[in-house]
């Protein structure tokens, strides 16, 4: 993605993007474009940038119409005729990768999930539920609606939570993501693990070593999960003393605990709004992307206990979570082939 590795303006984004295309631009009329930003939709199929948020830095963008912008770029490259260019969402493709996957299958409904340097939610709404959409200019009964639900701000926060808020791109936006995404847990654990080493939780060593450890990836921390006792950065740091290893999974274990709660009641709300799922032969259909999802193991076990327990054995809800390989190339063919 242009803009995760340095500075850019909106124009040299779409630049970047036109040259990606240009090499295949003859294949078709239709460019389904999917998009991982806070968006306005267009009626046209285009969409207006909000804003960027995942700490990308794209200057310039907000109120641009990406569409629009990008047939600019494409035929300044050389592309001979404009093309239909359609934005979405990647977790709108998510959930209509799953919609295509399983053809044979009956459910009662379809949940897009993304948790990877981002998180969001999508779910499908009856268009005479909401109220802001003119009914008549709507040929179908329902629509997907893409909650943006990084964006909750009512979840209880801490120190780190707001000492990682101050210090990102977007302060006291997209409260509930830099809570749970790749993008921020690996921060919260080093913030945390270093405030843990002040109070005396951790042996001066490990507090001398993190004192100066100025970032850790997310592939450190889900390695030293998988083994701790392996051949990884952290397992290194806390190699002999087995006080330091167990506070320090224990950290990281919590943490992906609160990421797991969070994601379950982020499904509740959407099953509890139209009681989807209350038949257990016809269950919920949750396509699930991202890396983190599917890489740290400890967040999945988590998610799973609390979606049992709480999800569908409290609140009486069913539910199948589905991995639909490329779900959101395949999403994104499918809503540029329907329209």
């Amino acid at each position: 993605m242009p803009g995760t590795s340095g500075e850019l303006t909106f124009t040299e984004m779409c630049d970047t993007i036109a040259k990606y295309v240009f090499p295949i631009e003859a294949e078709s009329d239709t460019i389904a474009f999917c998009f991982s930003y806070p968006t306005e939709a267009m009626q046209d199929h285009d969409a207006k940038i909000i804003n960027f948020n995942k700490e990308v830095q794209i200057t310039n963008g907000e109120g641009q119409l990406i569409g629009e912008n990008l047939n600019r770029a494409m035929l300044a490259s050389g592309c001979k005729e404009p093309k239909k260019i359609m934005i979405l969402n990647d977790t709108i493709a998510t959930l209509l990768g799953a919609v295509a996957a399983y053809p044979e299958r009956t459910f009662d409904t379809y949940i897009g999930f993304i948790l990877g340097t981002g998180t969001n939610v999508c779910y499908i709404e009856e268009v005479n539920k909401i109220p802001k959409v003119q009914h008549e200019t709507i040929s179908t009964n329902t629509m997907i609606i893409n909650t943006e639900s990084g964006s909750y701000d009512k979840v209880p926060r801490g120190t780190i939570d707001t000492i990682i808020d101050n210090e990102s791109l977007l302060v006291g936006d997209m409260v509930l993501e830099k809570m749970v995404s790749g993008g921020y847990l690996n921060q919260i654990l080093l913030l945390t693990t270093k405030l843990a080493a002040r109070e005396g939780l951790l042996s001066q060593r490990l507090f001398d070593q993190i004192e100066i450890v100025e970032s850790l990836s997310m592939t450190d921390i889900n390695a030293f999960c998988d083994n701790p006792l392996g051949d990884n950065v952290l397992s290194k740091m806390v190699f002999g003393n087995d006080s330091d290893r167990q506070v320090l999974y224990t950290i990281i274990d919590r943490l992906y605990e609160r990421a797991a709660k969070i994601t379950t009641f982020t499904f509740a709300a959407i099953a509890k709004k139209n009681e989807f799922g209350k038949d257990p032969t016809i269950p919920i259909c949750i396509s699930a992307e991202g890396t983190t999802f599917y890489k740290a193991n400890i967040y999945r076990d988590r998610l799973l206990y609390y979606m049992t327990s709480f999800f569908n054995r409290e609140l009486g809800y069913s539910y199948e979570i589905v991995h639909v390989e490329d779900a959101t190339i395949i999403g994104s063919a499918v809503a540029g082939l329907l329209n």
